[in-house]
């Protein structure tokens, strides 16, 4: 048996894990196809390091979307977010999408705020009609913002 650490995820182990496994499973596999390293003070040192530095960016950028979630969320809690369309014979000439809210936001909450448009959902979409829309965006897998928009006629 030899102890090995773990630089990719394999089945219920992950990265920065040290397993024992047989010698010849370590050396025609593991090692060469980059899915661990030998278990030694350098080695382990190296991914602690490694590991340190993932769990400090995680960190920032969760402070970071934290802020943004807070001032989407402020903002949102004192104004209503509101579009105004043009109207013919009471139909409406525009459908309020997904890109019309993050300009909204950019324009309106804070111009260095980056939403894809992949993150933000309609509910009962598309915005077709006058009234109150409820929407959300997700701006990671933790934080998901609930919103209502609001449509009225020019």
């Amino acid at each position: 048996m030899i102890k090995i650490i773990l630089i990719k995820k394999i089945k219920n182990n992950n990265v920065g894990d040290i397993i024992n496994v047989r010698k010849g499973f370590a050396n025609n596999f593991l090692i060469p196809f980059e899915y661990a390293l030998i278990a030694n003070n350098k080695n382990i040192n190296n991914i602690n390091n490694y590991l340190e530095e993932i769990n400090k960016n995680y960190i920032k950028k969760s402070n970071f979307l934290e802020k943004i979630e807070n001032k989407i969320i402020n903002y949102c809690n004192n104004n209503d977010i509101t579009f105004y369309v043009k109207s013919l014979k009471n139909k409406l000439l525009y459908i309020i999408k997904e890109k019309d809210i993050i300009f909204y936001i950019k324009k309106n909450i804070d111009n260095n705020i980056n939403i894809k448009i992949n993150n933000i959902f309609i509910i009962n979409k598309p915005i077709k009609n006058i009234g109150k829309y409820e929407i959300n965006i997700k701006l990671n897998k933790i934080i998901n913002i609930v919103i209502n928009i609001l449509k009225k006629k020019k």
